[in-house]
């Protein structure tokens, strides 16, 4: 009941931007927390994934036809990162497009068999850095509309520019 009152009061150019930038940025910030919870499952995969050249080369060719425990990670860590591809939230605005785009690099690192556990590690604390960074700036773009009944400056700029983009057909 409260929502509705709420929404009665707002202008039909705010139910719009509400429709059309605040619930997508929403959703998008979700993806992003779902993804940092399956993060969490990564590190354990990471303790029994091989480390360096050496013992990736060999997992990833003789492994694979034992069906070694290496083997295996390297292959849950394929499946996770076509996951967290999947999960990278397209938020509005130039930043959020470079912090999406340095994401979708680091994750397409994790199976990459040189890599030691060590530099698996710090891959994926860059990763959960990456998912944090766009789900907050989803939170704050939420909680900035909750007070102004506004969308937030960064998001509005993006919005406008990409409808521009679409009126012009460039």
């Amino acid at each position: 009941a409260k929502r509705e009152r709420a929404a009665q009061n707002l202008t039909d150019q705010q139910k719009i931007d509400y429709r059309q930038v605040v619930i997508p940025t929403i959703n998008e910030g979700t993806k992003a927390s779902s993804a940092l919870n399956e993060l969490k499952g990564i590190e354990t995969t990471i303790s029994k994934a091989p480390s360096g050249i050496a013992s990736g080369a060999f997992a990833n060719s003789v492994g694979a036809l034992f069906g070694t425990d290496e083997n295996t990670a390297l292959r849950e860590l394929a499946m996770a990162q076509k996951s967290l591809l999947a999960q990278i939230p397209r938020l509005p605005g130039s930043q959020s497009n470079f912090d999406a785009k340095n994401l979708e690099a680091s994750i397409g690192n994790l199976t990459d068999i040189k890599l030691t556990k060590t530099q698996r590690i710090e891959l994926i604390n860059k990763v959960k850095e990456g998912f944090e960074k766009l789900a907050n700036r989803a939170t704050t773009a939420q909680d900035y509309w909750e007070k102004n009944k506004k969308i937030m400056p960064q998001l509005m700029d993006a919005n406008k520019s990409e409808k521009t983009v679409e009126r012009t057909g460039t």
